[in-house]
Parts: structure tokens; sequence; C-alpha cells
């Protein structure tokens, strides 16, 4: 009977180690979930603030590209502008000019006919 009874403390004793370290590998396998999950949790919120960061010089570089766009559309218009007002300034010159040596042409012929007319 003491042999039985040997026999079912060993048993017992070993279920009980077993329990134990089946109690363990849960512990140790939480354990690595919950790392795995703080690792996951970080991984995550990198790749999103990566993410973030890529639409953001995207953004930035299509800015600066319609900026540089709009104030090329402005320096043309502007270029216009002075280039017609420019061009309306010579029209006048010459016009004055013209004007000018009309008067100018129109003296000398009538000084002319007074020259040419005896006395």
């Amino acid at each position: 009977q003491t042999h039985v009874r040997c026999y079912q403390a060993r048993c017992h004793l070993r279920r009980l180690n077993e329990e134990k370290q089946e109690e363990e590998r849960m512990v140790c396998n939480l354990r690595r979930l919950k790392q795995e999950n703080v690792a996951a949790t970080i991984i995550q919120s990198s790749f999103r603030g990566y993410q973030h960061f890529v639409r953001y010089l995207m953004m930035q570089y299509f800015v600066i590209k319609m900026q540089t766009c709009v104030r090329g559309y402005q320096a043309r218009c502007r270029l216009k502008r002075l280039e017609r007002e420019n061009r309306d300034k010579m029209i006048k010159k010459s016009q004055r000019l013209s004007d000018v040596m009309t008067r100018v042409s129109r003296f000398s012929s009538a000084l002319m006919k007074k020259n040419l007319t005896p006395a």
C-alpha cells in the first residue's frame, strides 16, 4: 500500500509540475504577446507618422509648384502690360515727333514761299 501511495504522490507531483510548467508557458506567452502588441503599436505609429510626413512633403512640393506657376503667370501679365505701355509711349512719342516735323515742314515751306516771292 505504501508503494501505491508513493506512486500516486509521484503522479500528483508530476501533474503539479506539468501544471506549473504550463502556467509558466502561458505567462511567458502572454508576456511575448504583450511585447508583440507593444512592438506592433510602435511600428504602426511610426509608419503612420512617416505616411503623414510624406503627404506633407508632397503637399509642400505641389504648393510651391503652384506658387511658381501663379507668380510666372503674374510676371508674364505684368511684362505684357509694360510692353503695351512702352509701345503706347513710343507711338505717342513718334506722333509728337511727326507733328513737330509737320510743323517744321509747314514753317519751312512758308518761309520758302516768302523768300521766293519778290518783295
